[in-house]
């Protein structure tokens, strides 16, 4: 009973007396590490999401990047090709076969497809595989389609709007090339290719501002 006393004694002369800056110290530091600990421990996993987060986000605006810049390769194809080697008749069906060719060649899926159902002299036997190449076109352009239009969820309105627009002109122009090879429909053929053109102009006037959303922040 009297060790009870003493401590309780000993407990209000420490109280009642006056605390040194080190008395202070150690009494908060234990306060100080357990909030320091919990902010850590909250802090870290948000930084590590946040900066997945951008990282998906890059991923998913380079693909759309990349996408287009497969489409101005393909566009510089179109405007570069005015005439025609070792063909004296150059009619809208010939432009068509060999722009169709250039497309080929820059998708990798197309080409294994077609590859097949193309003679000695590298023209496309189109009554053979039918069916398989126009099915191969929409699956090509579908893909393209879809990453194009993811643009509207990752870029700035202005950016979106555009690279849609691009993407709907493009996907037109190929169908009509297609079109004009395997329907021998070829009514729409320079309309097409007009507003192919004109959207991927007005397209690298923005692309500078599209550039500047693919940094990770």
């Amino acid at each position: 009973m009297c060790s009870i006393e003493k401590s309780l004694n000993d407990i209000a002369i420490s109280l009642s007396s006056t605390w040194s800056f080190r008395d202070w110290f150690f009494a908060v530091l234990p306060i100080f590490v357990s909030l320091l600990s919990t902010l850590i421990a909250i802090y870290i996993p948000f930084r590590i999401m946040d900066k997945q987060s951008k990282i998906a986000l890059f991923e998913k605006r380079h693909n759309v990047y990349d996408e287009i810049g497969n489409i101005i390769t393909f566009y510089r194809a179109v405007v570069g090709l005015k005439v025609l080697p070792h063909d004296i008749n150059q009619s809208d069906n010939d432009f068509a076969q060999a722009l169709f060719s250039i497309w080929v060649n820059a998708n990798g899926n197309a080409q294994s497809v077609l590859s097949k159902f193309t003679n000695n002299q590298g023209k496309l036997m189109v009554k053979e595989g039918y069916i398989e190449i126009l099915t191969t076109i929409n699956s090509i352009l579908s893909d393209s389609k879809k990453v194009l239009n993811s643009s509207v969820f990752l870029f700035k309105q202005k950016n979106s709007v555009q690279i849609c627009k691009l993407s709907e002109a493009y996907t037109h122009y190929v169908v009509c090339i297609s079109d004009s090879l395997f329907k021998q429909k070829i009514t729409e053929y320079e309309d097409k290719k007009t507003k192919f053109i004109e959207s991927v102009d007005e397209y690298l006037m923005i692309v500078e501002s599209v550039k500047k959303e693919l940094s990770i922040n």
